[in-house]
């Protein structure tokens, strides 16, 4: 049954390379091209396909890159769409600007994240072992779940005000 199903699926992607090899020598017919085009083995991954194919190097001391990656940070750039903005005055078309994020504050809320947690396993402990959670207790615990997620927002550049 197994190999059934595997013989099926073969049978299928080979129909299917050869529907998307028509597709190709009529689009190739249309434009005037004589050499028909081959399908490709694969289909091509996202990094293939950039319109951006050019790579440049550069090096840099420590000093540096922690410069350039302090100022892209607090840009909201990458460290590659600062460095186009700075030499080319802009910085793309799909440069997308990053929320800075406040590590200090990310580590805190983590902690509170962690004792949260704490909390919500003593509170299922007890429910497991038959006895009943106070109902403030619970209420208390939502509430600084609540706080700490509104915190991890702020520290994630999502919230500015909480």
């Amino acid at each position: 049954e197994w190999n059934a199903a595997k013989d099926k699926e073969g049978k299928a992607r080979k129909k299917l390379e050869e529907l998307e090899a028509a597709r190709l020598r009529r689009m190739n017919a249309a434009q005037g091209d004589a050499a028909p085009a081959q399908p490709s083995a694969r289909a091509r991954s996202g990094s293939e396909t950039r319109k951006r194919q050019h790579v440049v190097r550069m090096r840099l001391d420590g000093d540096e890159l922690a410069s350039l990656e302090t100022r892209a940070g607090a840009t909201g750039l990458t460290v590659g769409a600062l460095l186009r903005a700075c030499a080319l005055e802009t910085a793309g078309l799909r440069a997308r600007r990053r929320a800075p994020v406040d590590r200090e504050l990310l580590a805190l809320t983590n902690a509170a994240l962690n004792r949260v947690g704490n909390n919500v396993n003593q509170i299922a402990h007890a429910l497991n072992s038959g006895a009943d959670a106070p109902p403030d207790v619970i209420a208390h615990t939502m509430s600084e779940l609540r706080a700490t997620l509104t915190t991890l927002r702020r520290a994630l550049g999502y919230d500015s005000e909480g």
